[in-house]
């Protein structure tokens, strides 16, 4: 609407731009999987467990980003319905992690969860998403090393702790996911 128009022309989008956009989410959509996922199901890494959790979590965030939500009823709606769907079947009950996925896989879902809730304020995201919360605000620091403290590390349930260091890309990924939930009306502690 008024307001992307105000954006594209303030930030420098054009109708170049705007279409290389539509062109990419065609083909993420025409690569989905059947499940709602998107990349290899049956690869896992020992050390990232299974990587197509947060490559379906980065695929939402670029569909969101350019408005389509499982209920904007646009062109791509059902794609990221069924994405949103099948992240939220892999939400351990226990502990709130997403599947046996990597910190990144965790903190990615729980972005983009987090962002579809703050445009849809679906209430049906809202406990799925507190709990994945409150697994960031369990595994995060503090250490011994006043370094690493505040920060999160590679870990996740169903995968050995790779070490005790807080790491930049993963503290990036969960301050995201708990900026968007803030920002979405869910309540956090400092």
């Amino acid at each position: 609407g008024p307001a992307k128009a105000k954006a594209l022309e303030q930030y420098g989008g054009t109708a170049d731009t705007e279409r290389a956009v539509a062109n990419g989410l065609r083909y993420l959509r025409k690569i989905q999987n059947a499940d709602g996922s998107w990349g290899n199901r049956d690869a896992f890494e020992t050390k990232y467990g299974n990587v197509y959790v947060g490559k379906t979590a980065l695929c939402v965030l670029a569909f969101l980003g350019a408005g389509h939500t499982p209920s904007s009823r646009t062109e791509h709606s059902a794609a990221v319905a069924k994405a949103v769907g099948h992240l939220l079947a892999l939400q351990d009950e226990d502990t709130g992690a997403f599947g046996v996925s990597s910190c990144y896989g965790h903190g990615i879902t729980t972005y983009a969860l987090a962002e579809c809730y703050g445009l849809t304020k679906d209430k049906d995201l809202r406990r799925p998403i507190e709990e994945a919360l409150s697994w960031i605000l369990q595994n995060q620091g503090p250490r011994a090393d006043r370094r690493n403290r505040g920060g999160w590390g590679y870990f996740s349930p169903g995968l050995e702790a790779e070490d005790d260091y807080a790491r930049v890309s993963v503290t990036a990924w969960m301050v995201m996911a708990l900026e968007s939930a803030r920002l979405s009306g869910i309540e956090l502690p400092e």
